[in-house]
Order: C-alpha cells, then sequence, then structure tokens
C-alpha cells in the first residue's frame, strides 16, 4: 500500500495511528479502533527497524526536486469536486478512472449514493506519462508559457493542458485560456458554451460563447478537430492526448515490458538537480523479469535499494 501510495505522489507518511501506551496501560495496551495497529506492543514491533527504514529511505528520494508530469488536467468547477487516485488497492488494479472507487464518487447502487462522473478522467493518457490536476486558482494565479510549455512558479512544467468533458467554463478560466494558448501553450478539450455562474447573466454567457468561438475557430470535434490561435493550439477531442504529446516529440517518460505482463507495476519520477530518481513499484507477490525504458539521456543508471540503503551501478544498459 505505502508503494502504491509513493507512485501515486506521496512524499512523506504520518501513520493513523500511534497508540500512546504508558506502563499503567498493561499489555496489550491501548488502542484505537480504526487505522493500523502500529505501537510498541504489537508482536512484529521489535524487528519493524527495516521496515520503517524503508519508508524513510523512499520518502526521502522522493522529496527531492518536483515530479516529473507531461500533462496537467483542469478539472473543473462541479461540487463536490472529487480526484479518483489512480489506483487504491493492490487488488482492484488499475481503477476505472471515470470514478473514483474509494469514496464512491460517480459509483453506481446504493453503496455509492453520490452520482456524476471523475471530473478528470485519465484513462486516454495510457501507461507511461504522469499528470496532475489542478483548479481554477492554479490556471488563474499560477500559470504562463516558456517555449511552449506551460509552466508553474515552482518550476513544475506540462506539455498539454486537458479540459474537463463539461459545456461550461468560468468566464475568467477562459479568458486566461485565451493568453496561455496565443503564447504557445496546447490545450486539449470541448468548446464550452456557457458559464457556470449566474453573475453578470445573461452577458456572462454571452461572452463565454463569443470568446469559445474564437478560441476554437471552425473546430467541431467531428470534421475539424483542430485550430490554432496565436502560437498555440486547441484540440477538441482530449482522449487524443497521448498522440498529441507524441506529435510534439514527448514520448513515454517509463515504459516496462515483461513476458509475465505489467499489470501490477508503477512508477513516479523526480527530477533533482543532478539525478533522475525513478521509484519503479511491482505490486504482485511474485518476481518479475523486467525491461524499463527511460526518458533519460546522457546518465548512468544506479540502482538504489531502499530496504538496505545499497547503491549499486548498473552494469549493462544503453
Amino acid at each position: 500500500l505505502a508503494d502504491i501510495a509513493f507512485c501515486a505522489g506521496l512524499n512523506r507518511l504520518t501513520y493513523h495511528n500511534f497508540a500512546h501506551n504508558p506502563p499503567k496501560a498493561g499489555l496489550p495496551g491501548w488502542v484505537y479502533h480504526a487505522g493500523e495497529h502500529i505501537n510498541v506492543n504489537t508482536t512484529w514491533w521489535p524487528v519493524s527497524q527495516p521496515f520503517h527504514y524503508y519508508l524513510g529511505r523512499c520518502s526521502y528520494l522522493l522529496q527531492q526536486g518536483l515530479p516529473v508530469a507531461d500533462a496537467c488536467y483542469y478539472y473543473g468547477d462541479d461540487a463536490p469536486n472529487l480526484v479518483a487516485p489512480p489506483r487504491v488497492d493492490p487488488a482492484l488494479g488499475k481503477v476505472d478512472p471515470n470514478f473514483c472507487k474509494h469514496c464512491g464518487f460517480g459509483g453506481r447502487g446504493a453503496a455509492a449514493p453520490l452520482t456524476g462522473r471523475n471530473p478528470a478522467p485519465t484513462d486516454a493518457l495510457g501507461a507511461g506519462y504522469d499528470y496532475d490536476v489542478v483548479n481554477t486558482d492554479v490556471i488563474l494565479n499560477r500559470m504562463e508559457v516558456k517555449d511552449g510549455r506551460i509552466v508553474l512558479p515552482d518550476g513544475m512544467s506540462y506539455g498539454v493542458l486537458v479540459l474537463p468533458e463539461r459545456q461550461d467554463m468560468p468566464l475568467a478560466v477562459l479568458q486566461q485560456l485565451d493568453k496561455l494558448i496565443r503564447a504557445g501553450a496546447t490545450v486539449l478539450g470541448p468548446k464550452p458554451i456557457r458559464t457556470n455562474t449566474l453573475t453578470g447573466y445573461p452577458q456572462c454567457d454571452q461572452q463565454v460563447k463569443a470568446l469559445a468561438d474564437t478560441l476554437w475557430g471552425e473546430c467541431d470535434g467531428k470534421t475539424i478537430h483542430e485550430h490554432r490561435h496565436g502560437l498555440g493550439r486547441i484540440v477538441w477531442d482530449r482522449n487524443r492526448v497521448r498522440q498529441v504529446l507524441a506529435d510534439v516529440g514527448i514520448g513515454a517518460d517509463c515504459t516496462f515490458s515483461s513476458k509475465t505482463g505489467t499489470d501490477d507495476l508503477d512508477y513516479v519520477h523526480r527530477r533533482a538537480e543532478q539525478a533522475d530518481i525513478y521509484f519503479i513499484s511491482n505490486s504482485d507477490n511474485d518476481w518479475v523479469d523486467l525491461k524499463c525504458v527511460f526518458r533519460v539521456s546522457g546518465k548512468r543508471p544506479e540502482l538504489w535499494m531502499p530496504e538496505t540503503g545499497a547503491v549499486a551501478r548498473y552494469p549493462v544498459y544503453e
């Protein structure tokens, strides 16, 4: 579970919970009824140091530099607005990206009373690429374009921005998209036809429609799929994200090949000042003979073993 969480971006663990057990608590002591039972009275506590060191080493390395993500998904302004994790349990494998299995958002049946789809489904991106999900505030106040890439003040950058499958969009967001695309950004998603607020109604809807007509041009998603605007372009079909990344020379960041399959393999990539750090996870119970391809050149690969702290140069690579 920790490995899966690391691959989803977690890089600092907090135990929920570690029960306080003074001597008067006796044995087996006091425990909270929920969460993980981690405390000095568990039978495995005397031999648990390697486990904690493993988590510590992983966390330390995954706090270096910045994560590498090629796509940035805008999740719109619905309510409730939730982002489904890529995986939530080893038994589930890769989850359905259209629905959140953790909280039931978008689920079906009595066990999941909330309805609605995951606002930022990422299934079209496919394996080998990572992504981030952002809200309105990030688009309005933190995004700009440099050399065709969307960049944030902390150094994060993305090849494409993907819009939600919705017909409404805040006017301010659309106006910011106009600036970003004219500066060279690539944006994927359907054309909005109205805003999501009654402020200034009905003029607000008219403004959204007029600006959207300018941005999308003759693009209709059926016969015309793209429209250039300034230095950038807009692509109607958000499901073409993988193809669009490849078109601009952004190949997969990390790929696996194995005779036994790769369903239980996952990764996360951090770029530090002098190193690219890939955390590779195999959540199956069996060993796997694996060929990995990383989007790195001019560097020598090393194997860093989080269970021991050992570092070894990889003898054969190209």
